[in-house]
């Protein structure tokens, strides 16, 4: 499975699926903005004829994209969507797949404390050093593949997929979760869980057009961090008043005092955890 790669679609998104693969598996890169853009992809699949190949669509309008797929002949296509990979054939479209092996964390003591941030944070390392002076292991859950961790966490695990990430949570002994703003599909998911969630908003600017989403996420989470005052009263007026607990700082003194968040929001993690 994907192991020789013609990609086709918007360079951008063709530049951040090439960072996932080794450059060997890599047969060619088709932008679909290029005229005649779907005989490059019949020219390039058929002088591969005796290789095991697949097309990568990578598009916003990949049902489009996909329909030309099917139109020339190929009977199926893999999918690349933001950060998420995807399978589609004539029978069935868009079914989640998973690129990476891994296993499940374990704890090593009953004592042990451990915290799942998905997606990388804003004031990561204010953030993830207040978590590991409070004793809890730090573990990075990226759904957006071709990003790198840093030096700070504990275990890192990557996901192409929602049941990956899924998958992991419910094996593996998590504490607290606390997933960054713009990650909201993945908070969905980790609401699911038992295990209390952290929604960390570092922009002001709300997503019109993913609302109800992030209102589920504001209401259903145990806990939310405000990256500054402002952001707070933006939130309030479009959602309502928070009723959980959460945590107000200015961004400018936290770039000064830094050492002083690692007390407050190290003691607002264990906060939330006590909801478990």
């Amino acid at each position: 499975m994907l192991e020789k790669i013609i990609f086709v679609g918007e360079a951008d998104i063709i530049g951040k699926a090439e960072m996932v693969f080794e450059p060997e598996r890599i047969i060619d890169s088709i932008e679909t903005k290029l005229p005649s853009w779907e005989d490059k992809i019949k020219e390039t699949w058929l002088s591969h004829y005796s290789e095991s190949k697949d097309v990568l669509v990578c598009s916003t309008n990949y049902l489009d994209v996909g329909k030309v797929i099917f139109e020339i002949g190929i009977q199926e296509f893999y999918v690349f969507v933001d950060g998420l990979f995807f399978r589609s054939d004539q029978i069935e479209l868009m079914r989640p797949i998973e690129l990476y092996e891994g296993t499940s964390f374990k704890k090593k003591s009953s004592t042990e404390r451990s915290i799942l941030f998905i997606n990388k944070l804003a004031y990561e390392n204010v953030m993830v050093e207040a978590a590991k002076k409070r004793g809890f292991t730090s573990i990075l859950g990226n759904i957006t593949c071709w990003d790198k961790a840093g030096e700070n966490y504990d275990l890192y695990r990557k996901f192409s997929s929602m049941n990956g990430m899924r998958e992991f949570i419910e094996s593996s002994d998590i504490d607290l979760i606390s997933c960054a703003q713009n990650s909201e599909s993945m908070a969905s998911i980790a609401l699911l869980s038992n295990i209390p969630v952290i929604y960390c908003i570092s922009n002001e600017n709300l997503n019109e057009n993913n609302l109800i989403l992030q209102k589920m996420i504001y209401k259903g989470s145990a806990g939310i961090i405000f990256c500054d005052a402002k952001i707070k009263e933006i939130y309030e007026k479009q959602f309502g008043e928070y009723a959980g607990k959460s945590c107000v700082f200015q961004k400018d003194f936290l770039i000064d005092n830094s050492k002083d968040y690692f007390e407050i929001i190290g003691g607002f993690y264990e906060k939330v955890a006590s909801y478990k």
